[in-house]
């Protein structure tokens, strides 16, 4: 009898040890910090696109998802270039602003948009006609006027595209529908001498109300830098002293003044400091020179320049930039109803 309680004991000690022994695993597996493992999985990024030379003389820039755009005019150097800024891990707006450039540069077109042209501008020329010979106020309305109601009427007469075509896509479809790219007299010149990304930066900057640009941002100042160097602007350091000023505001320049009196006009304040003996040293102290730029006049040459007709041809390119670089890389096709 005695054995038999003994062996009772024991087991019930075993299994208050084991139970206990448990429970400690249990809170030790639960108080372990706990990492959860992320698997991802991505596409092979370095894979490029590929240029094929078709029969008919165009080009065809195909992505590493088989995605495919067709350029028309292009060498395979050109192609080659727009393969590179396409393939590069940048935004929308670096790829079609800097492939802008070179289809303007070189005349290009894109065949998916020319043929969308050829099946859609029959339909909306005459939509807008129709529209137009209806509206009993066109022939009262001025050139301006006209040209802004034809623009609604080209909007409305528009087909309607599917759903899977982007924002992008048809806003450049829109614009480029009853658009051609119009002869700009003396851009090759200009493109020659200056490049086509310094004539889009200083068309951004010519008729400023206030001359002096100001670029706080060392980040931003690179297209004026570029600018600088092949002479179509200058920095702070060449500006006479009555242009750094002008960048001031009258409370600034009131309070270096430290007159009695307070200066109620900048052109006053700005005569009254710029006679003083240190103001070089005022400006180094107040004012970050590298950070001022100005656009300096355009040679004799090239003085008849139209803007104007260039800022027309140029927002035709960006629209097809945009296509284009949507088309390369997948992110919308050309579809409508």
């Amino acid at each position: 009898m005695t054995i038999i309680v003994f062996l009772l004991i024991a087991v019930a000690i075993i299994f208050l040890i084991n139970s206990s022994s448990k429970k400690s695993k249990e809170r030790q597996k639960h108080l372990e910090p706990h990492f959860e493992a992320k698997v991802e999985f991505s596409g092979n990024n370095d894979e490029k696109g590929t240029v094929v030379r078709n029969d008919d003389g165009s080009i065809t820039l195909r992505n590493a998802g088989n995605k495919r755009v067709t350029l028309i005019g292009a060498s395979e150097q050109i192609a080659n270039d727009i393969l590179a800024i396409c393939d590069d891990a940048n935004s929308f707006y670096d790829w079609s602003k800097k492939v802008s450039c070179i289809l303007m540069e070189n005349g290009i077109k894109v065949k998916e948009v020319e043929v969308f042209f050829s099946q859609v501008r029959p339909i909306v020329e005459k939509r807008v006609n129709e529209l137009i010979a209806n509206d009993e106020e066109w022939k009262r309305l001025g050139a301006r006027d006209k040209e802004d109601k034809k623009h609604e009427f080209i909007v409305n007469s528009m087909v309607k595209f599917e759903g899977s075509v982007t924002s992008a896509m048809s806003t450049a479809l829109n614009n480029l529908i009853l658009d051609q790219p119009i002869q700009v007299p003396l851009l090759n010149e200009m493109l020659a001498k200056y490049g086509a990304d310094n004539i889009k930066t200083y068309s951004g900057y010519i008729g400023r109300k206030n001359p002096i640009i100001i670029i706080k941002d060392v980040s931003y100042r690179k297209p004026l830098e570029e600018l600088v160097k092949v002479g179509l602007a200058y920095t702070g350091k060449d500006m006479s002293v009555d242009e750094i000023l002008s960048t001031l505001t009258l409370a600034e320049l009131n309070e270096i003044a430290s007159t009695e009196s307070k200066f109620t006009r900048k052109d006053k304040a700005i005569k009254f400091l710029s006679e003083k003996e240190n103001i070089s040293s005022i400006i180094e102290k107040r004012i970050t020179l590298r950070s001022l730029f100005a656009l300096c006049p355009l040679p004799e040459e090239f003085k008849e320049f139209d803007f104007n007709k260039y800022l027309e041809s140029s927002n035709y390119y960006d629209n097809l930039a945009d296509a284009l670089v949507s088309l390369y890389k997948g992110f919308s096709p050309i579809e409508y109803k």
